[in-house]
């Protein structure tokens, strides 16, 4: 890891999204899938999931990435939307968002916990 990783991953804050969110996300999700992501349709859904969490990775103020810890029945959960604004792709926050619902999951959850990426996403396959 270069200390510029080392950097951010040290400063990384993973917390549950707020709607100040919102800009930022749409900033990152211009970027990805060609503009045409999904997430800014379901943003607001996420946000008042009162059975889930949509979490935030911020980095000095900045919104860096995002995913969605969703229940779908009593014994099956979803993690969902996982995604890292472009610049910041290679210092592991993916990892650190998927760490930080994979413990809320295990404190609150109970079941099994999914999770899919498109089989070319050579950098996140580690989390399966």
């Amino acid at each position: 890891m270069s200390s510029y990783s080392h950097a951010i991953y040290k400063g990384l804050v993973c917390r549950p999204a707020l709607p100040l969110d919102t800009p930022g996300m749409i900033q990152i999700t211009r970027q990805i899938w060609e503009g045409d992501d999904y997430v800014p349709k379901v943003w607001s859904e996420w946000l008042f999931d009162p059975e889930g969490l949509l979490a935030i990775a911020e980095f000095k103020g900045k919104v860096v990435g995002f995913g969605k810890l969703t229940k779908l029945s009593q014994h099956d959960w979803w993690l969902e939307g996982l995604r890292v604004h472009p610049q910041f792709e290679g210092n592991r926050i993916a990892s650190r968002l998927h760490q930080y619902l994979l413990e809320l999951w295990v404190k609150t959850g109970s079941g099994t916990l999914r999770f899919a990426t498109v089989s070319s996403r050579e950098p996140v396959k580690h989390l399966a």
